[in-house]
């Protein structure tokens, strides 16, 4: 919490923002600790005042005390008719008071600058705490490892399934209710089973249909599962992809999964502190396109994880280098519309030497 402390008040120096209102329920939750969905957070120059109401008081002081040891939190619980005189009274007359704009609507933003702080300058920021949560702490890390396992253990015990004539939801419904029985608070996102046709669809939403039911060809069914669990509110992302069927395969399906495959190793390798986003992209892409598939590509090939299951960076248009204690995805993938697709998905961490792959489960797409 201290180095967070730190940091939000460097950025918010380096902007020119003397107090800055946070309200996604993320960021709060990252600064403070507060995991409440009612709450605004006021990080002014020496003190961080959270803001919220009568129903979060006693999870709203237990859940800051850690933050509390680092510098002043001050909690402040008053009905939410009430808050604005809070802020208002945080606010010096004359200062430059900043408000998340990706977080607050048009609406809410006028509000706060013409009826709260009609006394102070009120201007949009930009990713102000999102860029201190690039960089995560070994506690961090460690939550996200754990997630990892756990979907781990949870596939291993759950893909023998795909041969058992269930259905994608069934897959979906086995594998969410185990990553919980295993010690997760719940997934990170919709668990995605596509299978057949369906895994042409890289967000496919699992349906009736069943695994496995293509028409019966000389080659099996491409599977794809994209899934993920939350500890401690921070989560783990992986995707695998599966061969169920009968008869031996033909050309297509292997060359997808061979060339996706040979650029999630690309991708992996290239990550690394100093070498941008847009340099892994690259170097998963390239692979891709030599073997004639780049249009099949349709998607960048990774993003940070934390305590967002989609936060920065953005591999594909980042040219920033990546840094170490920074969690990404490598999931490359290609889609052939009324086939299926292939996607090979892991979660690495960025350390001094290269990369530590979070994610271990078998990339053999053989159901044993």
């Amino acid at each position: 919490m201290a180095r967070r402390r730190r940091g939000i008040r460097a950025a918010l120096d380096e902007a020119g923002i003397d107090i800055l209102i946070v309200t996604s329920a993320v960021n709060i939750r990252y600064l403070t600790g507060f995991t409440g969905s009612a709450g605004i957070l006021v990080v002014g120059p020496v003190e961080f005042t959270l803001v919220t109401d009568g129903r979060y008081a006693e999870q709203a002081f237990d859940e800051i005390a850690a933050a509390r040891t680092q510098g002043p939190v001050v909690l402040e619980v008053v009905d939410s008719s009430d808050q604005s005189e809070v802020v208002a009274g945080l606010s010096p007359r004359g200062a430059t008071v900043g408000l998340e704009a990706a977080h607050v609507s048009w609406a809410r933003a006028r509000t706060i600058s013409t009826e709260w702080l009609p006394h102070c300058s009120v201007l949009p920021t930009s990713g102000l705490v999102e860029e201190l949560r690039r960089v995560k702490d070994a506690g961090e890390v460690a939550r996200i490892a754990t997630a990892a396992r756990i979907v781990d253990r949870a596939l291993a015990e759950v893909v023998g399934e795909l041969t058992s004539g269930r259905s994608e939801r069934d897959i979906a419904r086995l594998l969410d209710r185990r990553i919980v029985e295993l010690g997760a608070e719940g997934t990170a996102f919709d668990t995605i089973v596509a299978s057949g046709p369906n895994a042409a669809r890289p967000h496919h939403r699992p349906s009736e249909r069943i695994v496995g039911a293509s028409p019966a060809t000389d080659e099996p069914e491409t599977v794809i599962i994209d899934v993920g669990a939350t500890v401690q509110g921070y989560r783990s992302d992986m995707t695998r992809t599966f061969l169920v069927g009968v008869g031996g395969p033909t050309a297509s399906t292997p060359s997808m999964y061979d060339a996706v495959l040979a650029a999630n190793a690309a991708g992996v390798d290239a990550v690394r502190p100093g070498v941008t986003g847009r340099q892994v992209d690259t170097a998963a892409r390239s692979v891709i396109e030599g073997e004639g598939m780049g249009d099949l590509f349709v998607h960048g090939v990774g993003h940070g994880v934390g305590l967002d299951i989609h936060e920065a960076p953005m591999l594909r248009n980042d040219d920033r280098p990546l840094r170490e204690g920074e969690v990404v995805t490598v999931e490359p993938g290609v889609y052939r519309s009324g086939l299926g697709g292939v996607r090979i998905e892991d979660t690495v961490v960025v350390t001094s030497e290269g990369c530590e792959i979070l994610t271990s489960s078998p990339r053999d797409p053989d159901v044993t």
